[in-house]
């Protein structure tokens, strides 16, 4: 059956053409690159005809503020979405994928391919194979993206007459991870720009965390600069989030189990242990879900929090073509395949957070500067609130209000007047943001 959402959003046609059914209408999405106009009011303009003998024109005028405040050209707020492109629905067209990732700010990558290292009954290293990973820095490692990868299941490269706990596994782990490590380096990647991730959702089922701590173990002998990563859900206990820190240098909670006042004590812990901290969620019916609370929103959740990066299953990983209603899976893409990527609306408003965030540290170290030199402490005051109360009144979306968050049972009415009310609010905290920006701002110009 063919999803009639109408959230794909396929670039125009080579004849610049919408069909629109009698009586009927079609949307038509415009996305303006502000940094080819100059600072104030500006004014575009669509012009339509149709295609008749007697054809009817109509110009629409599209006026616009264009403030003098820039977005940075690297984005603080980091994004992740595991799009496994190799085992996709663009599998076909790599680098398409990648540059697409790579233009709507994706920071994070989680690559699925693990260099392979052979050893022997003594746990000495008799071959070794980083041919795959090299083909996947590739594609990533190209000039204007400066990737954090995360290396999924490094252990499954690891390869041996010896199992797991054996001295002689121990060995060719730890001698894997020195030549990783040198072999990275060769690529131009430091210890900054990747981490390791043996273990997906630590508490999800039992031996998971056990599993976290034993290869962060040997990660630590290997090198204790390797970073390691984890997302926990919230079924971890505090005993287990104790007993993994010590092998975790990013933390990654899940927002539904951890962010949304479930379990405050769990996150709480995980914020005292001082490491860099992202989210993430998952859930399913991903093309139905509101594109301000399920996605946009989460920015300002995040900031609200102290966490510095997001995350989304999924980009592109799955089996279900998501131009129409998934048969045994459920839909969690946000992207849609054709000649190259298609958008969607939530994929954009992915973009709009990370860009939000981008404001809202704009906005914080202006404050900061101001009130060091005690000037404009209005502003400063102003700031203060809309980073904390005006933030929070638009963080609390994704779920910490207790207002629904799909189209179900109260119907496309209710959720129309939500999603508006919700935007009206949105629009008009960042509108006071860059106001107050502009404020601040404006004492370093005189």
């Amino acid at each position: 059956m063919y999803d009639k959402e109408a959230d794909a959003l396929p670039k125009l046609n080579q004849a610049q053409t919408i069909t629109v059914p009698a009586w009927g209408a079609r949307q038509l999405w415009v996305d303006v690159d502000t940094k080819y106009f100059k600072p104030g009011e500006q004014e575009i303009v669509l012009n339509f005809k149709s295609l008749d003998i007697e054809p009817v024109a109509q110009s629409v005028k599209i006026p616009m503020t264009v403030w003098s405040a820039s977005m940075p050209a690297k984005h603080p707020f980091k994004l992740c979405h595991w799009g496994y492109v190799d085992r996709s629905i663009l599998k076909d067209q790599p680098k398409k994928a990648v540059q697409d990732q790579i233009e709507l700010l994706t920071s994070i990558y989680v690559c699925t391919i693990p260099p392979t290292f052979q050893f022997n009954e003594k746990g000495e290293i008799v071959s070794t194979d980083f041919s795959a990973l090299d083909a996947y820095l590739d594609l990533y490692l190209v000039e204007g993206n400066e990737p954090i990868i995360l290396l999924f299941h490094y252990q499954g490269g690891v390869r041996g007459p010896a199992k797991p706990g054996s001295e002689a596994y121990r060995k060719a782990y730890i001698a894997g991870l020195r030549k990783l490590v040198k072999h990275l380096e060769s690529r131009g990647l430091t210890y900054d720009n990747w981490a390791l991730y043996p273990v997906d959702e630590p508490g999800l089922t039992a031996g998971r965390v056990e599993q976290q701590i034993f290869h962060g173990k040997l990660a630590r002998e290997a090198d204790p600069k390797i970073k390691n990563y984890t997302d926990p859900v919230g079924r971890l206990t505090l005993e287990e989030l104790d007993a993994m820190n010590p092998y975790i240098d990013i933390w990654c909670p899940n927002l539904t189990d951890l962010l949304l006042d479930q379990n405050q004590e769990k996150l709480d812990r995980i914020k005292s242990y001082g490491e860099p901290m992202w989210t993430y969620t998952c859930m399913g019916n991903a093309k139905h879900r509101t594109p301000i609370a399920y996605y946009r929103a989460t920015a300002w959740l995040a900031w609200h929090h102290g966490i510095t990066g997001t995350g989304f299953w999924s980009y592109c990983t799955a089996r279900n073509d998501p131009w129409f209603r998934p048969a045994v899976n459920e839909d969690y893409l946000f992207l849609y395949p054709g000649d190259g990527v298609v958008h969607s609306k939530r994929w954009n408003a992915i973009r709009d957070a990370i860009e939000d965030y981008s404001l809202f540290v704009m906005l914080q170290e202006a404050a900061d500067k101001a009130e060091a030199t005690k000037t404009k402490p209005e502003a400063v005051a102003q700031a203060r609130t809309l980073l904390g109360g005006g933030v929070y009144s638009v963080g609390v979306y994704p779920g910490l209000n207790g207002e629904k968050n799909d189209a179900e049972p109260d119907g496309p009415g209710a959720t129309r007047l939500r999603e508006d009310t919700r935007w009206k609010n949105l629009r008009q905290v960042r509108r006071d943001m860059v106001n107050c920006l502009q404020a601040l701002t404006d004492v370093e110009k005189k």
